[in-house]
């Protein structure tokens, strides 16, 4: 319906009747970036949330909050500069009643040849294919989550859904379904050593699924024994020999926030040996809450996201640095 809106501070008027607006906001978060190959580039989703809550001018009439959401394909480079917009994936025109949207989107991996690997939830939902420049969207699979490269880019593994649990792989063009496991969370997998590293018990207990041998092998059985008193939300990656995985460690409950809680976890494989390495800069330490993690491609770097910006990190735990910067807004003050 087409509607000719006229603003005077808060009250508007349209020929679907008058409302005013007592709040509007926007969040604009970035979030599950990957590494190109190379590790010159990251890739990453750009959400923005707009709402509007609205006091009709009928008679007793109740404060209604609406949304519209927005969803971007976007690459900078790796200090977070030269940012640039590829591709609008979701946008909407109107304000609805909605407040948490149908529509999601999600990073998985990347090829060398640029084949982004992703996921669409919302109409036309499943793993798609796009590019790097943005231009092609190709669904591959109806269902699933956080897809990886697998078996020198011909195969995907991949999450379950809720009707479909566990641990997935399908033929590049989506045939040949297989389930590898019957439970877990995917954190992350190599293809060098064709291991998969994957969490169960609710994130307690993180795993080493090794394709090859068909065997798993546990690292840490229960989160909350290793570091009594702090709930931990767990981002992985496997070095790109597949020889080394790290993990960072964040506090998933703000009661639990003291000093040095956003750490990096780093277990070798060569003498089965684990080692923790607090992440340097206490103070904007203490006001992250880390996930996605990401090894940079032969290099030092790792970045993860805290759901609003992302970050970058040594394996050593120097140089914690925001390279990409979110915004909360509320009636005009951030």
């Amino acid at each position: 319906m087409l509607r000719k809106v006229l603003y005077l501070g808060f009250l508007i008027i349209s020929i679907a009747g008058c409302y005013r607006v007592v709040e509007e906001g926007r969040v604009v978060a970035y979030y599950t970036p990957i590494w190109d190959t190379k590790g010159k580039r990251i890739y990453f989703i750009k959400r923005v949330k707009l709402w509007r809550t609205v006091v009709p001018s009928k008679p007793f009439a109740k404060e209604e909050t609406q949304y519209k959401w927005e969803y971007y394909l976007m690459k900078c480079d790796e200090n977070g500069e030269n940012l640039e917009t590829l591709r609008v994936i979701f946008k909407q025109d109107e304000y609805d009643g909605w407040g948490d949207t149908v529509f999601l989107a999600y990073l998985g991996d990347i090829s060398p040849s640029g084949e982004i690997l992703g996921v669409r939830i919302g109409d036309d939902r499943g793993i798609l294919l796009l590019d790097t420049i943005g231009e092609s969207e190709e669904l591959i699979f109806p269902w699933g989550r956080k897809p990886y490269w697998a078996y020198n880019y011909t195969k995907i593994i991949f999450q379950g859904v809720e009707t479909h649990p566990g641990i997935w792989m399908v033929n590049r063009d989506g045939t040949g379904l297989q389930k590898i496991l019957d439970e877990g969370e995917i954190e992350a997998y190599s293809d060098l050593n064709k291991k998969l590293v994957f969490s169960t018990n609710y994130g307690k207990t993180l795993c080493i699924y090794s394709l090859t041998g068909e065997s798993v092998d546990t690292i840490i059985a229960n989160f909350e024994e290793l570091v009594p008193g702090i709930t931990f939300s767990i981002g992985a990656d496997w070095n790109k020999k597949g020889d080394t995985l790290i993990w960072i460690e964040t506090p998933c409950n703000y009661t639990g926030l003291v000093d040095d809680t956003l750490a990096l976890w780093i277990w070798s494989e060569d003498n089965d040996s684990i080692i923790r390495v607090f992440i340097e800069n206490d103070e904007l330490a203490k006001k992250v809450v880390g996930a996605d993690l990401r090894w940079q491609s032969w290099g030092e770097y790792l970045i993860f996201t805290d759901d609003l910006n992302i970050w970058r990190v040594k394996k050593n735990g120097t140089e914690l640095k925001k390279i990409v910067t979110g915004l909360y807004e509320e009636n005009g003050r951030r």
